[in-house]
């Protein structure tokens, strides 16, 4: 006889494994979009667009790491079965 697991083990690992793909996802965007603003920053002529693309760098920065908190606290979502009570009503 085949053993299968438990729906609710597979949706919770599809759930997490998503989870982490769209962090991964928007953490390679941000990133891309902060080595693209300092290479704009390093070839700018002018003093003030200097200035207001490092301060979009860095902005970016701290969007950057606000991406792994959310991260945790979705998967303590997950991991606490949150979906899955909400969807018994």
């Amino acid at each position: 006889m085949k053993r299968t697991k438990p729906k609710s083990i597979d949706t919770s690992l599809a759930q997490r494994r998503d989870a982490l793909r769209g962090a991964a996802f928007y953490a390679v965007l941000h990133g891309m979009t902060v080595l693209v603003l300092l290479w704009l920053w390093s070839i700018a002529q002018a003093g003030w667009m200097r200035t207001a693309l490092l301060v979009l760098a860095v902005l970016n920065l701290a969007v950057l790491g606000s991406i792994f908190v959310v991260l945790k606290q979705r998967l303590k979502e997950i991991k606490g079965g949150e979906l899955d009570a909400a969807r018994k009503y």
